[in-house]
């Protein structure tokens, strides 16, 4: 822009509005065309001015008369006798000698052509191209990890829907706690409103001045700063081992109530679609499948999520086992596979640290000549289960 205006209030100097010799009309025009040149800058293509042509193309500039037998290909240097005004064509059609221009005319031609070389130089100012808005700032969301070796490791995870976890294992100490809520970015303040696994209570707040640069996260809060970096996943407390499965997992057994305390949960494979739970009566080993006397599993498609699952098989559904006597190697127990039997597995709540769900069904022989169980019964009835623990 500051260009072409330079050019055209240079050009309002030096070609006035009437020369010496009285011909207004043609330094006018002239004038006229001269702004032109400038407001199109160096993309013009064509000029008119008069009656003469002036054709504007970068790094070239030719003259002539407006005929369709003009040379227009003719160097800008020579004045030849088609680059004559159409008039003086007309009265000297016969005569092929040159004519020499007068002093006026040529000023003009040559102010043209300066006008369009300073348009050009100058416009650069005003028409440079679009300077990039700055680099747009760095992502916080995704997953971050930050370690302290056999000290501590922090792991949150901020989603891009807004939810937040967040894993603090103390390796020195072998404790782990976990929580979940939301999180929020104002500037550069970073806030998490989380709630511990398991609990109900009122999310805590917690506020950090945070700076995302050359693939870390630091944040600090106060005097103390922790440094994270990309990581693939968010372990559980479960992944460390730190703790236990502590709650409730009750049913009753053909009505005859039964509460668990020995109990294992493999929640590793949610994100794949499944849940196993294994209940026993015996404490003085861990809960396997040698020992299991209720076996709880459900199975779905993609990520679990909360929800009804009816009775199925192990690949697909909900799958229940039953074993009173588990030291008993003759009796494989009764299951839910055959005979169609009823039942249903209501997950209520799910998560790496958290189950919460009821169930029941009905589990009969696993064979059709199966054995009968020690006391003779050939099926088992669970009702009113109740499972509701967390990993702490």
């Amino acid at each position: 822009m500051c260009g072409r205006t330079l050019a055209a209030a240079w050009m309002r100097s030096v070609v006035p509005g009437r020369p010496p010799d009285g011909r207004g009309k043609t330094s006018r025009v002239a004038s006229q065309g001269a702004l032109e040149l400038a407001r199109g800058g160096p993309g013009a293509a064509t000029l008119a001015v008069g009656k003469m042509g002036v054709e504007a193309t970068p790094g070239v500039i030719n003259m002539g008369a407006r005929s369709s037998g003009i040379d227009r290909n003719a160097p800008p240097h020579r004045l030849t006798r088609k680059m004559i005004p159409q008039a003086s064509l007309r009265r000297r059609a016969t005569s092929a000698r040159p004519l020499n221009l007068s002093a006026h005319k040529m000023s003009i031609y040559i102010r043209i052509l300066s006008a369009f070389l300073v348009a050009t130089t100058l416009s650069a100012c005003g028409e440079s191209p679009t300077e990039p808005d700055s680099a747009a700032p760095a992502r916080v969301d995704g997953v971050w990890q930050a370690t302290e070796p056999d000290v501590r490791e922090m792991t949150i995870e901020l989603s891009a829907d807004g939810t937040a976890r967040l894993v603090e294992a103390d390796l020195s100490g072998l404790a782990c706690t976990s929580s979940a809520g939301s999180w929020t970015s104002d500037g550069d303040r970073l806030v998490l409103r989380l709630t511990p696994t398991g609990e109900t209570s009122d999310p805590e707040i917690r506020s950090f001045d945070y700076d995302v640069s050359e693939g870390t996260l630091v944040l600090t809060t106060g005097a103390q700063s922790a440094t994270y970096r990309p990581a693939s996943g968010v372990p559980s407390c479960v992944t460390y081992g730190f703790g236990t499965w502590q709650g409730t997992l009750r049913a009753r057994i053909d009505d005859v109530p039964m509460t668990f305390t020995n109990i294992s949960v493999n929640t590793e494979r949610i994100r794949a679609g499944s849940v196993e739970i294994l209940a026993c009566l015996d404490t003085d080993s861990s809960c396997e499948t040698d020992n299991v006397v209720l076996l709880l599993q459900v199975t779905a498609p993609g990520v679990l999520t909360p929800g009804t699952y009816p009775l199925g098989d192990q690949s697909s559904g909900f799958y229940g086992l039953v074993n009173l006597f588990p030291d008993d190697p003759d009796f494989p127990g009764f299951d839910s596979l055959r005979l169609s039997p009823t039942g249903a597995f209501l997950l209520t709540s799910i998560g790496p640290e958290r189950v919460v769900a009821s169930f029941e069904f009905r589990a009969n022989e696993r064979a059709t000549n199966a054995p009968p169980a020690p006391d003779g019964s050939t099926f088992a009835l669970v009702t009113d289960g109740t499972v509701n623990l967390t990993y702490q």
